[in-house]
């Protein structure tokens, strides 16, 4: 199934077979394909994966295994044995890039909307923390890029760093079923991860 249109909760089965590929077209989405796609390796890496994924595609070298070096947060030979929370992510996007982050929690359907304008502008990049089981029905918590945001089909490309499940585009309202999800580590919301560039970036290749 990897780099499919998952129609997922029979949400998006009427969109066109090519949707995908149109994603990828989209400005920020080229800029994660001309930088280098990357998997994660142990099952807890997807943090850590998702934030070298983006420092890349920012003009930041980095690697998974690596990438929380000289962070306030705290590893067993570069891997978060318990996963990271929202708030680590933006943590180390801050540290790493020496740009502005956040954290983007509870944010209502129409609010989603409206945030996911920038996902096609250079100047941002973009980390969901959502919960695989209302769209998959299996997993859990997880956290990975998004790439291209399609407002006349309301649907989001998720460049999942899962490599068995490789890139899939998702509903608007799918999606925000899965960021309005508790974390039960931090007994705070999921959600989103937004960096904000000083200027566009094309990537560091």
């Amino acid at each position: 199934m990897n780099g499919s249109v998952y129609a997922l909760d029979h949400g998006i089965s009427d969109f066109a077979p090519g949707l995908l590929e149109l994603a990828w077209q989209q400005p920020v989405a080229e800029i994660y394909r001309r930088t280098g796609l990357i998997t994660q390796k142990p099952t807890a890496m997807c943090g850590p994966t998702s934030l070298a994924l983006v420092l890349r595609s920012a003009g930041v070298p980095a690697e998974p295994t690596k990438v929380l070096d000289d962070t306030p947060v705290r590893t067993f030979f570069g891997a978060r044995i318990g996963g990271m929370s929202l708030d680590q992510i933006v943590e180390v996007l801050r540290v790493k890039s020496g740009q502005e982050a956040a954290a983007l929690r509870d944010l209502q359907l129409d609010s989603l909307r409206t945030e996911l304008q920038r996902v096609n502008d250079p100047r941002y990049r973009y980390i969901a923390n959502f919960n695989r089981q209302p769209l998959f029905g299996w997993g859990g918590g997880h956290h990975s890029p998004l790439g291209a945001y399609l407002p006349e089909k309301d649907a989001v490309l998720v460049i999942d760093v899962n490599g068995r499940v490789g890139p899939w585009v998702v509903s608007v309202p799918q999606l925000h079923r899965a960021l309005d999800t508790r974390d039960p580590w931090m007994a705070k919301s999921r959600g989103l991860a937004r960096l904000e560039l000083s200027k566009p970036s094309a990537g560091n290749g």
